[in-house]
């Protein structure tokens, strides 16, 4: 129930949760009545256990993307703003390495082969596609690369797609305690049509880790 994840997210009683939300709709209800969410003992989530672990499963879907490059194309661009920066022009990169019209390998009396781009990039040798890429990260690549080699194409398919989700819901988790402290500010405030709004926000984001 979404009002059990704001009041874990809050870190208060869903009784509590209930009770603002009752006045909140009751509008002649004095705010002098109001529980103070800020004098409540809250648990902050750790941002660097967080961060380390979306920087992990980042660095797994590279090196499975690396290992089996047509797996890109399970990641869409409405993945990207679950990634840092760095991550997403690798995967834009791969994509491009991924989509090279044989035509490009033709013309230089070769077959299509992607996993050979991969290789003349992350050695730093003149490639089909053009990489910024500074020799500090196509090093860290090459490691990262040495591991996707571990995974079967189908099992890789299959850890990108949990991947993913771990990061998606990292992504709503993080989303979810903004959200929180909005709603605690505005409850202290006395905005109680803002706590409304932002408790149908909270509602309707809490719905996807469902």
């Amino acid at each position: 129930h979404w009002v059990q994840k704001l009041a874990q997210v809050l870190g208060i009683q869903e009784e509590a949760v209930l009770q603002e939300l009752a006045k909140v709709k009751d509008p002649t209800n004095q705010p002098d009545n109001s529980i103070e969410l800020s004098g409540e003992k809250r648990e902050e989530p750790n941002p660097s256990s967080e961060t380390n672990r979306k920087k992990m499963i980042e660095e797994n879907i590279i090196s499975l993307v690396l290992g089996n490059p047509g797996h890109v194309n399970e990641i869409n661009e409405t993945h990207y703003p679950y990634f840092s920066e760095s991550t997403i022009s690798f995967l834009q990169l791969a994509k491009k390495v991924v989509d090279l019209p044989e035509e490009q390998f033709l013309g230089q009396g070769q077959k299509k082969d992607v996993q050979k781009v991969f290789a003349d990039i992350l050695a730093g040798r003149p490639s089909l596609v053009h990489c910024d890429f500074d020799a500090k990260y196509l090093s860290f690549l090459a490691a990262l690369a040495l591991k996707g080699d571990l995974l079967q194409e189908e099992d890789a398919k299959k850890e990108i797609q949990l991947c993913l989700l771990q990061l998606k819901h990292i992504e709503l988790k993080n989303r979810l305690h903004t959200l929180a402290a909005d709603i605690k500010n505005a409850e202290s405030s006395g905005e109680h049509s803002k706590v409304d709004e932002l408790m149908r926000a909270f509602q309707t984001l809490s719905r996807e880790l469902l």
